[in-house]
């Protein structure tokens, strides 16, 4: 903690104290503090002027760049002020737009009263002159726009390129192909070839794979195997399915397979299983319900163990996050206690010093 020390030197007097000088004559000052006090304020609030301050090259200069608005929010939200943002960028008028503001300025100049002759005749000059431009170039915009406009009403009509197609070989296809149907219409029935809609080929092929079949006795007979196969397994499909819907058919199909005797031979395997299990099935069965209680039981003590465990972690770390804490708190109590008794023993020698002072200047005084 610093310590102001104040000093008592030998000029020091206490109010309570009178000096031993009393033949000695006291003058005082006086001033005018007013005025010094308003002088210096003055000085201070006083502006310094720049000595050459060019104000139309400024002008020019910021008139040619405009100032556009980002990220600003008008909502009245102290937390957006540091987003507002301006930025600059070159304005680039158009030729309308520069003869408007031309415009504006020499109206501006024709209301001034204080010009003189010379200035209004170069005004009226000027005036003129913008007036010629200003003609100028609205008869280049009617121009262009009257050009454009009979380029659109123009020519609405399309050249095409000049094409020559050879149609020699398309016009010999097409006579093979009458020569053809009329072939066809000589050798085979009309309208089976209209409505089969078959050539010639693909006739002739179809009759020597019929013929070919016909010939071949091992291949038929095989082929009718197979068919009776197909068939066969077509049937079971459909009775497999009609039993799937229908449980009557079902039981019909089962009792046609197993015959009466196998369905004995069943019932008289599972009597004498009964038999055999008789006494140990209830024992079985009340152990198996006492297992699925156990079971039931163990799923919730670990349910519950796991519970505890997350909590006992949770406690683990809340324990050391407090002792983190402690221990910080004790560093900070030892810190200030360390401080403490240096502010003490700062304090103690300063209040020595004052008390030796005061006991020289109470001896100093006894011995005046």
């Amino acid at each position: 903690m610093p310590i102001d020390v104040i000093e008592l030197t030998e000029g020091f007097e206490e109010p309570g104290i009178v000096s031993s000088n009393s033949d000695e004559k006291e003058i005082f000052e006086t001033s005018d503090i007013e005025t010094e006090t308003q002088s210096t304020d003055n000085d201070l609030h006083a502006e310094e002027e720049p000595e050459n301050l060019e104000i139309d090259q400024f002008r020019e200069y910021f008139e040619q760049f405009s100032l556009q608005n980002k990220k600003s929010d008008f909502s009245g939200r102290v937390d957006h002020y540091n987003r507002a943002a301006f930025e600059s960028f070159p304005a680039q008028e158009s030729t309308t737009q520069k003869l408007a503001r031309i415009q504006r300025e020499l109206s501006e100049l024709q209301s001034f009263d204080d010009t003189t002759l010379a200035e209004q005749e170069q005004i009226n000059n000027l005036v003129g002159l913008h007036e010629k431009i200003e003609t100028r170039s609205t008869e280049r915009l009617n121009f262009i726009k009257s050009h454009w406009r009979d380029d659109d009403t123009g020519q609405t009509d399309v050249i095409l390129p000049q094409l020559t197609f050879d149609f020699t070989l398309a016009h010999k296809f097409t006579k093979v192909e009458q020569k053809l149907a009329q072939i066809e219409g000589i050798l085979g029935n009309k309208s089976a070839v209209s409505e089969q809609q078959k050539t010639i080929v693909s006739a002739m092929n179809e009759l020597y794979r019929q013929i070919k079949l016909l010939k071949n006795e091992n291949l038929l007979s095989s082929f009718g195997e197979k068919l009776e196969q197909i068939y066969k397994n077509y049937e079971e499909s459909i009775v497999g399915r009609k039993a799937m819907k229908d449980n009557t058919v079902k039981k019909a199909l089962i009792s046609e397979l197993d015959s009466c005797e196998s369905k004995v031979n069943k019932i008289y395997g599972s009597y004498e299983l009964l038999q055999r299990y008789e006494e140990i099935l209830p024992h079985v069965i009340k152990r198996m319900k006492t297992l699925s209680n156990m079971q039931f039981e163990v799923g919730k003590s670990v349910s519950t163990v796991k519970d505890l465990s997350l909590s006992v972690n949770s406690l683990k770390d809340q324990s050391s996050k407090w002792q983190e804490i402690i221990g910080r708190i004790e560093q900070k109590l030892d810190e200030q206690e360390n401080q403490f008794t240096i502010n003490k023993s700062e304090i103690c020698a300063w209040l020595d010093a004052v008390e030796s002072r005061i006991k020289d200047l109470e001896e100093g005084g006894r011995d005046n």
